[in-house]
């Protein structure tokens, strides 16, 4: 398609106009409408979850105007405070595989084993998976898991720590 084709625009100034949207797919880059290559893989997009993984610093600003003028709110909710003292990467605590498709290893420090728990959030926040963790390094099956971008928390004794990790 050319320029006069163009039909989609977030109205973002750093973000390219696009002919397509990808609703469920996640296109192999470069993928080319309007003139230059479209910019799928930010969260703005219509495509798969698995293939988000950017805001432009456009997008980043109007989500933030967004909020700011019609959810205020939200921006000072104690429910939107981050909980974490320590993240996974971190220290003496390991996340792999990452990306994990069928079995994701977590070695923690002493004070998440045995006793620890752990749940996991959707990209919506919503709690998808939930446990308690072993001795030493735990497994957790993400099998089930759809294909996407997920929070990992792991809780003992008002400690949490926190990772991100795509599943594929």
């Amino acid at each position: 398609p050319n320029v006069t084709d163009c039909c989609q625009d977030d109205f973002v100034a750093d973000t390219p106009e696009a002919c397509e949207t990808y609703l469920g797919q996640c296109p192999v880059h470069p993928v080319v409408s309007c003139d230059e290559p479209d910019m799928f893989m930010n969260y703005m997009f219509y495509t798969d979850d698995a293939c988000m993984a950017m805001f432009t610093l456009g997008q980043k600003a109007r989500m933030l105007a967004a909020l700011s003028l019609f959810r205020s709110g939200l921006m000072n909710a104690g429910s939107c405070a981050t909980a974490t003292t320590e993240n996974i990467a971190e220290g003496k605590n390991v996340l792999y595989p990452n990306p994990a498709s069928s079995v994701l290893q977590i070695q923690a420090d002493a004070k998440f084993n045995g006793a620890g728990e752990y749940i996991i959030f959707d990209v919506m926040g919503r709690k998808v998976q939930a446990g308690t963790l072993g001795d030493g390094v735990s497994s957790i099956d993400v099998e089930e898991l759809r294909p996407g971008y997920y929070t990992l928390q792991l809780l003992n004794d008002g400690e949490v720590l926190s990772a991100h990790f795509l599943k594929h």
